[in-house]
């Protein structure tokens, strides 16, 4: 993955900032492996948080944050630091917004 601060993240999904300070997302990197299975997290990770046919990501961010998971993409509150909140419009979690310009 390219390294990228929550700030940046943040921007790019079209999300909101959940459970961090402006100050803290500008400076927390996330330079590991994107992950959807949360005992894959390791340090610098990014957990995205999915509802599938038999369980819902957002209960497992607690467990991605304690494996080292420095962000975590969600569509709805979840408990923990560092989170950012894109409502679900159809379009997969990760998809940049049309608008956004290329980095």
């Amino acid at each position: 993955m390219i390294a990228l601060t929550i700030a940046e993240l943040a921007s790019i999904v079209g999300g909101e900032l959940a459970g961090i300070t402006e100050d803290d997302a500008r400076s927390s990197v996330v330079d590991g492996p994107v992950v959807t299975d949360s005992r894959e997290s390791v340090p610098g990770s990014l957990y995205v948080a999915r509802v599938g046919e038999h369980a819902d990501g957002h209960d497992f961010v607690p467990a991605a944050a304690r494996l080292g998971a420095v962000a975590a993409l969600v569509t709805r509150p979840a408990l923990a630091d560092g989170a950012v909140r894109r409502e679900h419009r159809g379009r997969c979690a990760g998809t940049p917004r049309p608008d956004h310009p290329d980095r």
